[in-house]
């Protein structure tokens, strides 16, 4: 039996002065977040949204910034990341639909492998009340796919 797959694309802006096509995962007026604005389908279901983290918010200030990211893209759904270690994340879902957190979740497992270079064999990611396992394989093209191991 096959897991569900969520295919996932990173749809994050690039820099427009940059040959290199470097992420602008920037967001103005609020320091120390890298914002991820990602694609995901898995089925008939499909969303867009933001995935933000607080990479250089000491732990202290970490759910300031993180709350005021949300503030920002108010707009948006979006997905906090709380805390990001080798094979494991930690996400605030907020009060997306159980849909919108599982494409959150393998959303977030996608960028812990591309963003964080997290090359583990798979990656754990807490959403809420709950939990999901992904393995996530590069497709080309700032494509990924990221399969939930708890449904196989």
């Amino acid at each position: 039996m096959t897991g569900r797959v969520v295919e996932v694309v990173d749809v994050t802006p690039r820099h427009a002065g940059h040959d290199n096509l470097l992420l602008d995962s920037s967001l103005p007026g609020v320091p120390d977040v890298q914002v991820a604005r990602v694609s995901a389908a898995s089925g008939t279901q499909q969303a867009t949204f933001a995935i933000v983290f607080a990479a250089f918010a000491s732990q202290s200030q970490r759910r300031a910034v993180l709350k005021e990211a949300r503030d920002h893209l108010k707009d948006v759904p979006t997905g906090l990341v709380l805390s990001n270690d080798a094979g494991r994340v930690d996400l605030d879902v907020g009060d997306a639909s159980a849909t919108l957190a599982f494409l959150m979740a393998a959303a977030s497992a996608v960028l812990q492998y591309s963003w964080a270079w997290d090359e583990s064999e798979s990656i754990v990611v807490s959403a809420g009340t709950e939990s999901f396992q992904f393995t996530v394989q590069f497709n080309g093209n700032h494509t990924f796919n990221a399969t939930d191991l708890a449904a196989a």
